[in-house]
């Protein structure tokens, strides 16, 4: 697990929804027209990192595109340096993103990893989130 500061100019605050949460190191996604944040499951796109934990209603501290190498936490399936990264199918982080090679699914991608990490540990994520849509 690699060590780095952390540039806080660009990150922000934002509201967690009612009923929602925010985890350090999770994607979180943007709810009521960007007034809110919750954490990510597979099913939504996320915009943010949460930069620390809050409950619903909680202001909390969120890294949006942009922010260079800042710390995630890593989901079930592990993190390798240099390799895209992919929000995790059990919703408990990130992991590696699959193959861009089957020619027609949607894939989203969050950035690219730093570190290389097994489940639960922190690592650098170069944070840059973008969908690819191949074809065949």
């Amino acid at each position: 697990m690699a060590t780095r500061r952390i540039n806080e100019l660009y990150a922000m605050e934002k509201t967690v929804v009612a009923a929602g949460a925010a985890t350090v190191g999770y994607l979180l996604e943007r709810t009521a027209g960007a007034a809110t944040v919750n954490n990510c499951t597979t099913a939504t796109i996320g915009m943010y990192v949460a930069a620390e934990t809050g409950a619903a209603g909680a202001s909390v501290k969120v890294y949006g595109p942009g922010c260079g190498c800042i710390p995630v936490e890593v989901g079930t399936g592990g993190a390798t340096a240099g390799s895209y990264a992919a929000w995790a199918a059990a919703n408990d982080g990130f992991t590696n993103a699959p193959a861009l090679a089957d020619g027609n699914t949607v894939t989203a991608v969050y950035g690219v990893f730093e570190d290389s990490g097994v489940a639960g540990d922190i690592v650098g994520l170069w944070f840059q989130p973008r969908t690819f849509v191949e074809s065949a």
